[in-house]
């Protein structure tokens, strides 16, 4: 188990799975900002506390590959990827993390009302502003979806940016492909 306690209050994240090295869990909506500590819990035995700074919002856009963003076609849900490019226009979905708490959704189970979370965004495609039309929570606990047109603007290649600003904190920065026609990608440097 996981205890977390920030300004005398200790909640207990859902764990969504562990290995011999790391512990993937989502951190309760109803824990405070501030910094704090973090404890494990196994066989009845409890790790020395570390310390944790919990922010309102801190997005991470879900990887694949090196740096490819998680990122699909809104409509069809197709994944974006070297071979199925998304286009100038289109509308897609980013899969992230760390977009902020709603209350209103379960922290340990899925919801078939997810809510939007109004943590002042802006999403950069190509280094463009990006039109957002959803940002909130993808249904999963710890899971959130940004709803967002590629600008018309975009340039095209392989590896064009993705960066989000998220309650002031940049995110991590990631790639998406994209072609005027949309398949293959075509890098505009080296011509493969």
């Amino acid at each position: 188990s996981i205890s977390v306690t920030v300004n005398g209050v200790t909640t207990h994240p859902g764990i969504y799975y562990t290995s011999p090295t790391q512990i993937a869990g989502v951190l309760p909506a109803s824990t405070p900002t501030g910094t704090g500590t973090l404890t494990v819990t196994y066989n009845s035995v409890a790790s020395n506390a570390a310390t944790i700074v919990v922010v309102p919002a801190a997005l991470g856009v879900n990887m694949f590959y090196t740096n490819s963003a998680v990122a699909t076609d809104a409509g069809s849900y197709a994944l974006l990827t070297y071979t199925n490019s998304g286009t100038p226009g289109e509308n897609i979905v980013l899969w992230t993390t760390g977009l902020g708490a709603d209350p209103s959704d379960s922290d340990v189970s899925y919801t078939t009302t997810p809510h939007a979370v109004n943590t002042p965004l802006q999403i950069y495609v190509g280094g463009i502003p990006s039109q957002i039309l959803y940002q909130g929570s993808a249904g999963y606990p710890g899971v959130d979806q940004i709803n967002v047109t590629i600008p018309a603007s975009t340039p095209s290649g392989c590896w064009t940016t993705i960066a989000a600003v998220s309650g002031g904190v940049l995110s991590n920065i990631t790639t998406i492909p994209v072609t005027s026609s949309g398949g293959a990608c075509v890098d505009t440097v080296s011509g493969l």
